[in-house]
This record gives C-alpha cells, sequence and structure tokens, in this order.
C-alpha cells in the first residue's frame, strides 16, 4: 500500500506488537514534487533463541532414537517351552515358557511367568545351514528330562549343553 508522506522515510525498525517481535521495512519513492511516497511491510522477526533451541530438541529426539535403535539389536531371543521340567547343564529348569538369549558361551533362560533369570554354560557351534525354527532335543536319563541341545531358528547356531 502506498501512502504519501511529507517526510523521507527509508530503512528497518524493529517493533514489538501481542508478544511478537516484528520489523517494519520501510521503502520510499520521491515523488517529484518534494514528498515520498512510502510503503511500509510488517514482517515477523526470526528469534535465533527460538531457533537454537528447536534444533537441540531435534538433534536430542535424533540421538534418542539412534541409541533406542542399538538396544534393539542388542541380543536376540528365543521362545521355547517345556513341558515337564528339565534339566539343562548344571541348571534345573521348571517346566514352563522361557526366553532364551546367548551372551558368550552361556544361555540365559528367562521365565517369561516369573522373569527370573537362570544361566547355564553352553558350547556353541555353527552348523552350515539355517535353521527354520527353534527346536529343542531333549532326552531321559536316570528317571529325568535332560536338555541336550537347542537349535535357535533363522540362525545356524546350536546350543549343546554338557549333562
Amino acid at each position: 500500500m502506498w501512502s504519501k508522506i511529507e517526510f523521507p522515510v527509508f530503512g528497518i525498525f524493529p517493533y514489538h506488537y501481542g508478544g511478537k517481535k516484528r520489523t517494519v521495512h520501510f521503502s520510499a519513492k520521491y515523488s517529484g514534487q518534494g514528498s515520498y511516497l512510502v510503503r511500509a511491510r510488517a514482517v515477523p522477526q526470526l528469534d535465533r533463541r527460538n531457533n537454537d533451541t528447536m534444533r537441540l530438541r531435534t538433534l536430542t529426539l535424533a540421538g534418542a532414537l539412534a541409541l533406542s535403535s542399538l538396544s534393539l539389536l542388542g541380543a536376540k531371543s528365543y521362545d521355547i517351552t517345556l513341558s515337564s521340567p528339565a534339566k539343562a547343564g548344571p541348571l534345573q529348569l521348571a517346566a514352563g515358557q522361557y526366553s532364551v538369549t546367548l551372551q558368550g558361551t552361556n544361555a540365559v533362560f528367562t521365565n517369561e511367568d516369573s522373569g527370573k533369570n537362570f544361566t547355564a554354560p553352553v558350547k556353541v557351534e555353527n552348523k552350515s545351514k539355517k535353521f527354520p525354527y527353534t527346536a529343542v532335543e531333549m532326552s531321559t536319563a536316570n528317571g529325568s528330562q535332560q536338555v541336550n541341545s537347542i537349535e535357535l531358528g533363522g540362525s545356524k547356531t546350536v546350543l549343546e549343553f554338557s549333562n
């Protein structure tokens, strides 16, 4: 919008309106009759502090997502069900559902019902082909069930227990 003004005005002037910073940009044309035609435009002013805060929040969120994805890439667990109490190496396991994870040369059994962890030493072997599913090989010795090995589904790994 052009309006007639009797004195020359040029430049950029900051002001506050409604709690927000704005800048007024003025431009003027000399009309040739000793007066100027002035155009004023209010432009929101970027708050650098706000911009830096958003950048910090974005980086923090990206870092948190990266760390959480690394934790998901940790030890994979395999679910097994024991229909009766069994011995896995020196460890006596009650009947129930367990989640098995491999940590070095130890198998960690987590009881799904109680959440308790049990650790047993294992011998880890790698076979030539991947196993399509997780399977538990058991035998009966001295009237009790014994876990001989666990084939981990989707991998080439076999966990062998010494009895």
